[in-house]
């Protein structure tokens, strides 16, 4: 599966992520996961974001920021559901090396 992207940013409530699936019996060509749906994180995160009573946030750095956990562990999961691990869309960009840095190159 690969992460494509995301529908209608502008709507936080309506916004998707778009996955591209390369498994049909898993649903089809492309999954859309809401991105108001909970994240799957694993039990150390779960308990270390216990709100109230089975309820599970993790807090942004903004007012107001959050993300809903879930944990099959827990019990909060949704059958036919897709969640998403929060390093799932995590993207590193490494930048390409300049060609005039090479130390190959003669003087």
């Amino acid at each position: 599966m690969v992460l494509d992207r995301t529908e209608n940013e502008a709507d936080y409530n309506n916004s998707k992520y778009v996955i591209h699936n390369t498994s049909f019996a898993a649903g089809g060509p492309v999954l859309k996961i809401p991105k108001t749906r909970a994240y799957y994180v694993n039990e150390s995160m779960m308990r270390n974001n216990e709100t109230g009573p089975n309820e599970f946030k993790f807090y942004g750095p903004n007012p107001g920021d959050f993300m809903w956990l879930v944990n099959k562990r827990f019990g909060n999961m949704q059958p036919e559901n897709w969640y998403l691990l929060p390093r799932a869309y995590s993207i590193t960009l490494v930048p390409e090396p300049d060609s005039s840095d090479s130390s190959d190159s003669e003087p």
